[in-house]
């Protein structure tokens, strides 16, 4: 991977404004420390006009927004996929603030050819989200012994003999 180009960012949000602003703002200067350039998509999942604002406002080089009527998480993750033409890429949740340290931990992993996919540990941030401090409580109380000892979980494709 030495010499690999930017990283792609997929965000999907519907009515997160100010989430997405953390999140990216969040990003940015991981990526920054990482000294990996991100090509970001946001893809607004049929938002409102106020939520249209501030996605417009947070559009730049290394930013673009894609709008689309209301289909869902998923539909807005694919049609970001279907925008980006990065080697990597990260699925990003609106509400998921990269550590700053993250991505530079991830490149590394990645130009040492020991992980090809991944899953770090990620703090979800739910103040005044109702739902997302309910599932946040849900996925702690079964993922409990993940939660007392967090660590990076590496996956490979397995092959056959």
């Amino acid at each position: 991977m030495a010499g690999a180009g930017a990283l792609g960012v997929i965000i999907p949000t519907f009515n997160e404004g100010p989430w997405v602003v953390r999140a990216v703002a969040a990003l940015r200067e991981a990526a920054s420390s990482a000294r990996w350039p991100v090509r970001i998509v946001v893809v607004d999942d049929g938002g409102a006009p106020e939520h249209h604002e501030v996605l417009t406002k947070l559009e730049g080089p290394d930013l673009r927004v894609l709008r689309q009527r209301n289909a869902g998480r998923f539909a807005a993750r694919l049609a970001g996929l279907r925008a980006d033409d990065t080697e990597f890429v990260l699925l990003l949740d609106s509400r998921v603030l990269v550590g700053a340290g993250s991505l530079a931990a991830l490149r590394e992993d990645l130009e040492s050819g020991r992980a090809r996919a991944w899953n770090f540990h990620v703090d979800v941030a739910d103040e005044g989200a109702p739902w997302t401090s309910f599932w946040s409580g849900i996925t702690k109380v079964f993922w409990r012994s993940y939660f007392a000892r967090p660590h990076r979980v590496t996956y490979r494709k397995l092959t056959r003999d």
